[in-house]
């Protein structure tokens, strides 16, 4: 169905100058989804993804600090370790290490304005058993579709406010036109890098890891890092 015939349609009462803004939202997207490819390391042949599963209510048994401060390079003293077990579901469980860095974060203005310093930090979790299908599923890219999809799902409901209606539409698009997913393959692992808030979600053997870099401002250090921790994570769950 036509995207701007929807919008007239008598269920939902949107005016011509919400669909005009509706229909710049679109043509937004129409040029700001888009995803590519690259690869990722291969996993070796004695690796076992039933460790992953097994230890993904207790993650600190897959790493050791010591890695991580090499793999960042920084003194194990300087990190600290999060375990983030907030949901009873182990799938939800993520460890984080994080450090303060040389830099500082701004908050508030005038003389409410606080100085607080800023931190790096990388991790791993959200380990559950998914078929590849529905991995590839969950983190294939936004396409076009998809957010025009979404645009119309928002406004053809009745049960939201217009003016909230063309807010939420207008969020949709502006995530859109900073999100990236990079589509990242191996012999026997399939991985999604999502920006802007780099995570790398990998699949393989079953089994679906998430991994967080937040260590540089540049995107490709931190997808970088991502693979590598990913590697010694792997390295960890082998017969």
């Amino acid at each position: 169905m036509n995207l701007i015939y929807h919008f007239s349609l008598p269920t939902k009462a949107v005016s011509l100058k919400c669909r005009q803004i509706l229909t710049w939202i679109v043509l937004v997207c129409l040029i700001s989804c888009t995803s590519g490819s690259s690869n990722i390391g291969s996993i070796s042949s004695d690796f076992d993804s039933n460790v992953l599963v097994q230890n993904s209510s207790q993650l600190e048994m897959l790493i050791e600090k010591k890695d991580v401060a090499d793999l960042v390079g920084i003194s194990a003293e300087k990190i600290r370790a999060f375990y983030e077990d907030f949901d009873e579901e182990f799938s939800e469980h993520f460890l984080l290490f994080s450090w303060a860095t040389n830099k500082n974060i701004s908050l508030g203005t005038g003389d409410e304005k606080l100085e607080i310093p800023a931190f790096s930090s990388i991790g791993f979790g959200r380990i559950s058993q998914i078929s590849k299908s529905a991995f590839e599923e969950k983190y294939q890219a936004k396409t076009t579709d998809s957010v025009k999809a979404a645009i119309v799902a928002i406004t053809s409901d009745e049960t939201i406010d217009s003016d909230e209606a063309i807010w939420e539409a207008k969020e949709i698009a502006r995530n859109a036109k900073t999100y990236r997913v990079e589509r990242l393959e191996n012999s026997g692992i399939v991985a999604y890098w999502e920006t802007p808030i780099n995570v790398l979600h990998a699949w393989m053997d079953g089994v679906e890891i998430s991994v967080s870099s937040t260590v540089d401002e540049d995107s490709n250090v931190n997808k970088k890092k991502s693979i590598e921790l990913l590697g010694l994570v792997l390295k960890s769950s082998t017969n």
